[in-house]
């Protein structure tokens, strides 16, 4: 009786490995592969990222979600509504080059609020600044600074004086505030960069270890004692237990 039962209880644990655990296994290798959107300068989308909507979750960290839009660029979407491009992703400095759709970085960035991500600046020169709205009328500062081009039109210019100025020493009349922006690049607030680069850290333990090999490591080390040890003795363990049943 119990050598029936134990014989039945084996049957069932090697034909539900054989069904599920090994063909998971290659499943979720394939379904997080490296892939990327459909244009000719995508970057590879991998550990920490993946593709939104078409890889699962567990392919990626939260925060770190990409998509394709209708013209199949690669977009970060991050708090507030704010959408990047993504222009280049390098995995061994762990960047992410990205630029407005819309080409004004200035614009974008007052409403990114960067701590609330899993990203942070690269850039150094990082400052505070206060936007001000200015009349033309305000010829003082047409003579002393460079207006936001994007950001102004006719009959006005937008300027961003660092915030560590002595603004009582500036000529504001006929201009107004428009808000505050707090430790951001110099470069992307004055446009003299086309992409803001952002970084991220995610640590592996292990200098020379890629972000996939990282993802590797990471996303299996719950099952690696059963792969690498138990997983090749069961098998033979169910393939000769089925030999003797033939």
């Amino acid at each position: 009786m119990w050598g029936n039962y134990s014989t039945l209880v084996l049957q069932f644990l090697c034909f539900f490995l054989s069904v599920n655990y090994y063909p998971n296994l290659a499943s979720n290798d394939i379904q997080c592969m490296k892939t990327k959107c459909n244009h000719k300068d995508a970057p590879t989308i991998q550990y920490p990222f993946r593709l939104q909507n078409i890889q699962p979750q567990n392919c990626g960290k939260i925060g770190y979600d990409l998509s394709c839009n209708e013209n199949h660029q690669t977009i970060l979407k991050l708090p507030n509504s704010i959408s990047f491009i993504v222009n280049k992703i390098d995995y061994k400095s762990q960047t992410i080059h990205v630029t407005d759709p819309n080409e004004c970085l200035p614009k974008l960035l007052s409403n990114l609020n960067v701590t609330s991500t899993p990203f942070h600046f690269i850039d150094n020169s990082n400052s505070n600044y206060t936007f001000f709205n200015c009349s033309s009328m305000n010829t003082a500062l047409q003579s002393y600074y460079s207006s936001i081009t994007c950001l102004s039109s006719n009959g006005y210019q937008v300027y961003a004086l660092n915030s560590t100025l002595q603004l009582k020493d500036v000529s504001l009349t006929y201009c107004t505030k428009l808000y505050d922006m707090s430790f951001v690049p110099e470069d992307v607030v004055f446009g003299h960069g086309d992409d803001l680069i952002l970084g991220w850290d995610i640590s592996c333990g292990n200098e020379s270890e890629t972000e996939h090999e990282c993802y590797n490591n990471v996303h299996k080390s719950k099952g690696i004692l059963f792969n690498h040890f138990f997983s090749p003795i069961f098998f033979v363990f169910c393939f000769q237990f089925f030999e003797t049943l033939i």
